[in-house]
């Protein structure tokens, strides 16, 4: 799955004098880095599990200051098990949805998508 975040203030903070956030990956010392402009988001891979990032640079880098915008995708690769209020960027429709509890929507028209 692939996740969109969104670097905050808080991620600009746990940058390096480049502003790079760096996320160790295998095999060590490899590492990862990832922009952390405030305002700017990232596309990265990942899951959410009960509401949270649960693996992935995602579940990495919201532990360092970023905040989950939603999925990101095609209709077809829209969480299998969404909560109220998640958030999915459709691809294939070029346009975010939502989860009502029941039914994906657009947020603007509130037409279900």
């Amino acid at each position: 799955m692939t996740i969109r975040m969104l670097a905050t203030p808080d991620a600009a903070k746990q940058a390096n004098s480049n502003g790079m956030v760096l996320i160790p990956g295998p095999p060590l010392p490899t590492q990862r880095a990832y922009a952390s402009t405030v305002g700017v988001t990232i596309d990265l891979p990942g899951d959410i599990t009960n509401g949270y990032v649960a693996n992935g640079d995602a579940a990495a880098l919201a532990t360092r200051g970023f905040i989950v915008v939603g999925t990101v995708g095609p209709t077809t690769a829209r969480p299998q098990y969404p909560r109220a209020g998640d958030r999915h960027i459709d691809l294939t429709l070029s346009a975010e949805v939502v989860y009502d509890g029941a039914t994906w929507r657009n947020p603007v028209t509130g037409a279900a998508v």
